[in-house]
């Protein structure tokens, strides 16, 4: 199924569950696409029962998608220990999210899941993968970005296991005297996964162009003529 996350609140609460169903959210006006059959980050506001929908990839409150008022699931993420929840979207139009979640208390499960994605997750990033296409990076930054004074660094493949899929420490970026840069990482994390599996190959990747918006960098990137 979809995607699953792991939430550990203080109180004990395994009311209702296990639950699984089809939850109507808001749809929210954003920047980020959402698709039929793709999982979506889940969120509970503290002191509500308001649950916020967060396109994956996405940092702070500009990724938000969709809200519902949902007392129920509130509840559970902000108190149900040992929580094992996935969610897949259903349909969605202009104005709603359908989305199928499936909640359930299990220690052991999420332990296992856990670690069996960590494993699917490592072995994909250190398969062999030739781009055929250039992607984007997306980065917040006070200071200007200029193509020809940038470079792009990501963890070393050795200290992978020590990160996950969604870890946006994994690429970052420096100045050419290997000074890391005041930078927020908002890319996606599929764009993330390509720029960590086309150098662990052995590409060399370079930077087309940026585009910018207010404050957020838009890096094409993709390989190099000659690798």
């Amino acid at each position: 199924m979809g995607f699953f996350s792991f939430l550990f609140g203080t109180t004990k609460s395994s009311e209702s569950l296990p639950f699984e169903g089809n939850i109507k959210f808001n749809r929210i006006k954003s920047e980020y696409e959402i698709e039929i059959g793709k999982e979506l980050n889940i969120w509970s506001k503290p002191n509500s029962s308001i649950v916020n929908l967060y396109a994956k990839g996405s940092v702070g409150g500009n990724g938000i998608v969709g809200s519902i008022n949902n007392k129920f699931i509130n509840n559970h993420l902000e108190n149900t220990e040992n929580l094992f929840i996935e969610n897949e979207i259903i349909d969605f139009d202009n104005n709603y999210i359908n989305l199928k979640i499936r909640m359930c208390v299990d220690e052991n499960l999420t332990e296992n899941i856990q670690k069996e994605y960590q494993d699917e997750w490592l072995k994909k990033m250190l398969s062999k993968y030739n781009p055929k296409t250039n992607w984007s990076l997306r980065f917040y930054s006070e200071s200007k970005l200029e193509k020809s004074k940038i470079i792009i660094r990501v963890i070393e493949k050795d200290n992978l296991t020590n990160y996950n899929n969604y870890s946006k420490e994994l690429i970052w970026l420096e100045n050419l005297e290997g000074e890391k840069l005041e930078v927020e990482n908002t890319a996606y994390t599929e764009d993330i996964n390509k720029t960590l599996r086309a150098i662990y190959t052995g590409h060399e990747i370079e930077i087309k162009f940026i585009t910018k918006d207010r404050n957020y960098y838009t890096l094409e990137v993709g390989k190099k003529n000659n690798s």
